[in-house]
């Protein structure tokens, strides 16, 4: 539902804005959570971005929501998440100043 209301109305009903943002805050909130256990666990790199993190899985949460909207299987699904969770703890594997430099690349929007 929550999709749906952003793809339709986007930031145009103020109503349906502060819910979707609420939504939004809980689940980043969650997430900001889980990330933190896991790397005072040390199950993540004691060096992890948790909001670079909390941001790529917020986006792989809504595209696992739209491919199911679009009927993909729940076995599909899975493996969406886990091929993106695969990824991301590849990309993480590199060196620290590997992920510093890439941090300082920019991305310009087109014009």
């Amino acid at each position: 539902m929550g999709l749906n209301a952003i793809s339709e109305f986007g930031q145009r009903d103020a109503g349906v804005t502060r819910i979707t943002r609420n939504a939004a805050r809980r689940l980043r909130q969650t997430l900001m959570r889980v990330l933190t256990r896991a790397k005072k666990q040390r199950e993540i790199s004691s060096d992890a971005g948790l909001d670079f993190m909390a941001d790529f899985f917020e986006s792989t949460l809504a595209g696992i929501r739209m491919a199911a909207k679009a009927g993909k299987s729940r076995h599909a699904l899975r493996n969406i998440a886990a091929f993106a969770s695969r990824a991301y703890i590849a990309s993480d594997c590199r060196t620290a100043a590997e992920r510093r430099a890439s941090r300082r690349l920019s991305i310009r929007p087109s014009d």
